[in-house]
């Protein structure tokens, strides 16, 4: 929910100041009920903008019996002007719906 933390309202007038630039890395590792494997992962991707970066991936582990989604965000500046808060709020939305990626499984031998 990154718009609704940070980028709210639809527009400003005046500048928006968070608290600090910062990164938040995760990494989640989701095992496989038994007898089941993935059918299809989200597609990798990664978001540059001049205010920040975001990083996203979801493979198979070398287990082959779970999935590892890793993912970066760094938001390298905290003072957003009017005129650049709509990217902003573009850039998390496109972070939030690559977040929403759905893995998905099935039963049987692969």
């Amino acid at each position: 929910e990154y718009l609704r933390s940070y980028a709210r309202l639809s527009k400003r007038k005046t500048d928006l100041l968070l608290a600090y630039p910062w990164q938040h890395e995760e990494t989640l590792t989701f095992r496989m009920p038994a007898g089941y494997h993935p059918l299809r992962l989200p597609e990798p991707a990664s978001l540059t903008t001049s205010f920040g970066t975001f990083d996203f991936r979801a493979q198979m582990a070398p287990d082959a019996g779970s999935v590892v989604v890793t993912t970066r965000l760094d938001m390298k500046l905290h003072r957003f002007s009017p005129t650049d808060y709509p990217e902003f709020r573009n850039f998390l939305g496109a972070v939030e719906a690559t977040l929403r990626g759905r893995i998905e499984i099935e039963r049987g031998e692969r």
